[in-house]
């Protein structure tokens, strides 16, 4: 299971979920394409669904192919659907 090893990695091996990598990029912006690790990191990590990486994009632009996480960005998370990146 993602979130098993996404778990252990935070809690055990002590990494930072809300580190960024070269591009501004966060765990969550990584993880885009999972839905339960998407929640988890929100909800137990508290990572915020509204940070932005070097290109001004947040994790709701980088969903955009999946709806399903989306809609709970959008409606659960309360992210802001109008949010424009750098370009």
């Amino acid at each position: 299971n993602h979130v098993d090893v996404m778990r252990y990695l935070i809690d055990d091996c002590h990494c930072d979920p809300m580190a960024t990598d070269n591009n501004g990029e966060t765990v969550l912006h990584r993880a885009a394409g999972h839905i339960d690790i998407v929640k988890y990191l929100i909800n137990e990590c508290h990572c915020d669904p509204m940070a932005t990486n070097n290109s001004g994009q947040t994790v709701l632009h980088c969903t955009a192919e999946h709806i399903d996480i989306v809609k709970y960005l959008i409606n659960e998370c309360h992210c802001d659907p109008m949010a424009t990146d750098n370009n």
